[in-house]
Parts: structure tokens; C-alpha cells; sequence
């Protein structure tokens, strides 16, 4: 995780990194098992607004919905019900520094395989050594099969999550969607 953090020149990354570790391992360990996560009907719990607020209370959902252009809605299907109060407390005691570096990591993560040299062997010790135990990657003839354009926009998006929150990092795929079209 420090790597990738690196590579998009996130400050302070090795703290950050500890600390995204820290948060994904509350994470996994107040959710579901993998056995729990595929029972289907065990994971569809559909739920009114108000029931949603006594599952977890700290989070201001009239807010959240609003901002998301969702504030008519009333039935959410909650995934993990027995998880879900644990979860919100894990968010909610997380300070904002962790969740955006998550955030970022997860977007160079998942951008890396498109990305320059650096960002793929990145991806490859992370994912293919590190927790598949692969020792090699494969040879490529063109390794550096990085896209300009996908490097610009998630510059784009690591800087106004860096810089100016979650907010804009919303508009900010909304941008890449429609510059795609």
C-alpha cells in the first residue's frame, strides 16, 4: 500500500498506509465471512429510513441522502444487517486523513494495471506476490502499456481528494464519464 501511496505522491504515505491497513483489518474483522456474504437471502434486508437510523445512529442519514440527490427515498437494502452498526462506528471514528488516503489507494490500485511500470509492479507484489505468493510476473513485451489519458484523470481525482474532499472527488468521475462518452 505504501508503494502505490508513493507513486501518487501522497503525503506522509508510510503513516497513511499503516493506518488504511489498520482500518481495512477493523473493517474485515467487523464484517461477514465469505460463507455469510454469499447467502443471498441473509444479505437482502430491506429497510425504511428510520430503521436504518436506529441500526446506526451516528450517521446523519436525512444528509447523506440529500447530498446524494436521494433524499425521496425511502427503502435501502442493507447487506451484512448484524455487521452494519459495527461498520458505521469503524467510518465513523475513522479520521477523515484515513479514509481519504483508502480512498486514494484503492483508486491507484485499481488503476495501476494501466498505469506506467512503477504503478504495475506496484499492483503485482501487492496482490500477486505478497497475498498470492506468485514470485514472478509474467513477461510482457510492452510492460509500459500505461494510458496518458487514465494517468491525467486520476491525477485529476488523487488531487481533489487530497486537496478538497470527497465532495469533488464525486465530480470529478462524473467529468471522466461524460469525457468518455
Amino acid at each position: 500500500m505504501a508503494t502505490l501511496l508513493r507513486l501518487v505522491n501522497w503525503p506522509d504515505f508510510e503513516a497513511r498506509a499503516k493506518d488504511v491497513v489498520a482500518f481495512e483489518t477493523q473493517v474485515a474483522q467487523a464484517s461477514w465471512t465469505k460463507a455469510q456474504q454469499r447467502d443471498l437471502l441473509a444479505n437482502y434486508n430491506p429497510m425504511s429510513i428510520d430503521e436504518i437510523r436506529k441500526l446506526a445512529p451516528g450517521f446523519n442519514w436525512t444528509g447523506f441522502l440529500a447530498n446524494a440527490k436521494m433524499a425521496k427515498l425511502r427503502i435501502i437494502v442493507v447487506q451484512e444487517k448484524s455487521a452494519f452498526p459495527k461498520l458505521a462506528e469503524i467510518y465513523a471514528k475513522a479520521p477523515i486523513e484515513t479514509i481519504r488516503a483508502w480512498h486514494a489507494f484503492h483508486i491507484a490500485d485499481n488503476a495501476a494495471p494501466y498505469l506506467s511500470n512503477a504503478f504495475t509492479e506496484a499492483y503485482f507484489q501487492l496482490h500477486n506476490n505478497v497475498l498470492a505468493g506468485q514470485q514472478l510476473q509474467q513477461v510482457l513485451e510492452a510492460r509500459d502499456h500505461g494510458c496518458e489519458w487514465w494517468r491525467f484523470w486520476c491525477g485529476r481525482a488523487l488531487r481533489h481528494i487530497r486537496n478538497d474532499g470527497l465532495r469533488r472527488w464525486t465530480a470529478v468521475f462524473r467529468e471522466i464519464i461524460s469525457a468518455r462518452r
